[in-house]
């Protein structure tokens, strides 16, 4: 973010702080912190009230917000008095990590705690603008050095773009095999690494191998990741002909978002949400901020002949699965590239590139949302209702125990 904006902002919404204060927010006296617990106008209470601004402003998904949390004024109210009651700094960004718990993951809502900094700016920094078109804008928020410095980065380097990236935050997967004629995958994450990417290969080429007919995707802990685990790594190995998709995003092409999403060259087919087609479960409430839409199509071509496994798949889902999980779960239940076993997704996997980023005013934290409003095919929102799966959980069942007895039935 720019520092001019940064300080207008902060001018606009403090005249007060800019004027009556002369030491760091993390400097603020018990008797100041009480003054300001009155009259509202502690720097705290400032980014926090910013905070919903910029939601309000750019957000399109406020309605699933007030629908999951509750009375959206009385929510924000509640968390403003402990927001005011803050003297430190280091008080804030612990209430604001409590506060982010309490958003219940609507629309990636996330304020950036100095324990994932690195992992989001190294993230970022190790993808490059090819590979990513995003990455240069997204960095200007995480590089900026304001918010280097209130995370302790000044000194940091971050690492330089990889084309096999391997992470530190990934999380293994495992294989196993129930029956003789069934290979469990878990794959916990779809974080970008290519020791796990490898290892899907290989098991893929094991399964064929032994004959195995059925291979069961355990995702029900899949909290997202990278959609490019999914497509290279799962669809691309083992589908024998091209396969293709289609789903609706709706954007609030505000002035905020557009410095993100113009510069990167995402702007240029979108239309007026006037030439939106009709979809029955579409709530015209909700899209009050979006003004245009963009119909996406993706083809995936096989990486080969034939592909590595030419049995039945499965995927277990349930209400951990988000994101680029939700994402290819989306996928599956468009295409029919796997069966669909468990309970309904968490969603906001039909997304317009990767969530955006803002900078607080005063104390120079970041804050993360999702900037558009994905459809499912019937019009309902995917990151509120997610998706549905083929197969429900049977009574009593988890959805490993459902997939193993649809298999045994066959």
């Amino acid at each position: 973010m720019k520092k001019s904006i940064n300080r207008l902002t902060a001018a606009l919404l403090s005249v007060c702080f800019l004027t009556g204060c002369t030491g760091s927010p993390s400097e603020l006296s018990a008797s100041s912190a009480e003054s300001a617990a009155e009259t509202g106008t502690s720097p705290f209470v400032e980014d926090y009230q910013y905070v919903w601004t910029m939601l309000e402003e750019n957000f399109p998904l406020m309605g699933v917000l007030e629908r999951t949390c509750g009375d959206l004024e009385e929510f924000q109210s509640s968390w403003q008095r402990r927001i005011a009651r803050c003297e430190t700094q280091q008080e804030f960004h612990d209430t604001m990590s409590e506060f982010s718990v309490h958003l219940r993951s609507v629309g990636h809502l996330f304020f950036i705690s100095e324990d994932w900094f690195s992992y989001f700016r190294d993230t970022y920094h190790g993808l490059s603008p090819e590979e990513f078109s995003q990455v240069s804008e997204l960095l200007k928020v995480f590089d900026d050095e304001d918010v280097l410095e209130t995370y302790h980065q000044t000194d940091a380097v971050p690492p330089e773009p990889s084309s096999q990236p391997s992470s530190e935050y990934a999380e293994p997967i495992s294989v196993e095999y129930p029956t003789d004629d069934i290979m469990l995958v878990h794959i916990p994450s779809f974080t970008y690494d290519q020791s796990n990417n490898e290892a899907l290969l290989a098991a893929y080429v094991e399964a064929e191998q032994k004959g195995v007919q059925n291979l069961i995707l355990d995702l029900t802990e899949n909290g997202g990741g990278n959609n490019k685990v999914w497509q290279d790594y799962i669809v691309i190995p083992n589908i024998s002909a091209p396969i293709s998709y289609t789903k609706y995003i709706l954007l609030p092409v505000t002035e905020y978002n557009r410095s993100f999403w113009e510069p990167a060259g995402m702007l240029e087919d979108i239309k007026p949400i006037s030439e939106l087609p009709e979809f029955p479960n579409l709530s015209q409430e909700d899209i009050h901020l979006c003004n245009y839409f963009k119909m996406e199509t993706e083809t995936f071509e096989p990486s080969q002949n034939a592909p590595l496994f030419s049995g039945e798949i499965y995927a277990l889902v349930g209400p951990a699965v988000y994101s680029s999980s939700e994402s290819f779960t989306y996928f599956c239940k468009e295409t029919g590239f796997a069966t669909l076993v468990g309970e309904p997704t968490g969603g906001d996997g039909i997304s317009f590139g990767d969530p955006l980023y803002f900078e607080l005013p005063n104390t120079h934290y970041v804050f993360r949302y999702t900037a558009s409003y994905g459809l499912n095919s019937d019009g309902s929102c995917n990151a509120e209702k997610g998706t549905q799966p083929d197969v429900f959980c049977g009574a009593g069942e988890t959805p490993l125990e459902t997939c193993l007895r649809i298999i045994n039935e066959q």
